[in-house]
């Protein structure tokens, strides 16, 4: 379902041209291969991607309008973080973004990290248990609004009572459900009970094991591991030579060295990265742009690379 997908990490700093350059990109993606894009569900920017009062784009806004403006590739949130709007809300929100795109929504969904963002806007994140609970409430209800006509739910978190979604979705189902997240017990079982597509970080080792984990709970639950849809999202850096894409790393990855860095170096040893991604048993790629590279030029760079990394690795 997704074998190439395009999210956004930073936003021009220019107010007059921020909007025009998320459109082109969105546009560069579409015509050079990618099969979706995704927007993040942040209120004020990653650390580890750039400052954290660089611009940030509210998700669900910026992906109407997109929608708007783009013909073909599927659009979601990367990802949907459950202690920022209700349930019944983000169900209604995913069906307006189906109709507005024709079908093209995609439900992205995780357990939300962000504590200092949590803090800044009121919310509660909670330990990692409410987290996760608030996450499994979160799909169960947005999956029952999608198809019945009424939804009632009382769980501990978030609750609908007679909830309808009308209009629905132009996806007979509705927007396939995409759960990311690493956690081998809970957020991978998860993904095998409900989610159409799963997606992960990590380096090609880490993402085996993963898949293998991810294999085993759809053993136990009765499911064809082969209806999951597989991802893994990086962002990427290209530069002539690794000592060029290695000073190009945002700090905190040079800083601290961590096992999800960006995949980073020359043209050809990006390709290789996401050769043996693809062949630790992954379907798709999600990329994004370093600070400061997130042209439409760039973004085509990308598509070219990963074609040539799906070509070596189905050889």
């Amino acid at each position: 379902m997704i074998q190439l997908g395009l999210s956004y990490g930073t936003y021009d700093e220019d107010n007059s041209t921020l909007f025009d350059s998320v459109v082109a990109q969105a546009l560069a993606a579409e015509q050079s291969g990618f099969d979706s894009v995704w927007v993040p569900d942040h209120l004020m920017q990653a650390p580890a991607v750039a400052a954290v009062g660089d611009p940030m784009l509210e998700c669900y806004t910026t992906l109407g309008a997109l929608a708007a403006v783009t013909s073909k590739v599927r659009l979601g949130a990367f990802v949907g973080c459950p202690a920022y709007r209700s349930a019944a809300l983000v169900a209604k929100i995913l069906t307006t973004l189906d109709v507005i795109s024709h079908g093209r929504a995609i439900f992205g969904i995780g357990a939300g990290w962000y504590e200092e963002e949590h803090k800044a806007y009121g919310f509660e994140m909670g330990r990692h248990g409410e987290r996760y609970e608030r996450l499994v409430e979160t799909v169960e209800i947005v999956r029952a609004m999608f198809t019945q006509q009424s939804t009632t739910y009382h769980g501990k978190h978030h609750r609908a009572d007679g909830a309808l979604n009308s209009p629905p979705p132009i996806q007979s189902s509705g927007p396939p459900i995409m759960i990311a997240g690493n956690g081998e017990k809970k957020t991978l079982r998860l993904v095998a009970q409900y989610a159409d597509i799963c997606n992960v970080v990590g380096s090609p080792q880490v993402v085996r094991h993963l898949m293998e984990t991810l294999d085993r709970h759809c053993t136990d639950l009765g499911r064809d591991p082969a209806t999951i849809c597989r991802t893994v999202t990086s962002m990427v850096i290209v530069r002539p030579s690794p000592e060029e894409a290695e000073a190009a790393l945002p700090p905190a990855f040079r800083n601290k060295p961590s096992p999800f860095k960006p995949i980073a170096g020359s043209p050809a040893q990006v390709v290789a990265t996401m050769r043996d991604l693809l062949a630790a048993g992954i379907d798709g790629l999600i990329l994004s742009c370093p600070y400061g590279d997130g042209t439409p030029e760039y973004v085509a760079t990308l598509a070219d690379l990963a074609a040539q990394a799906r070509a070596e690795a189905s050889r």
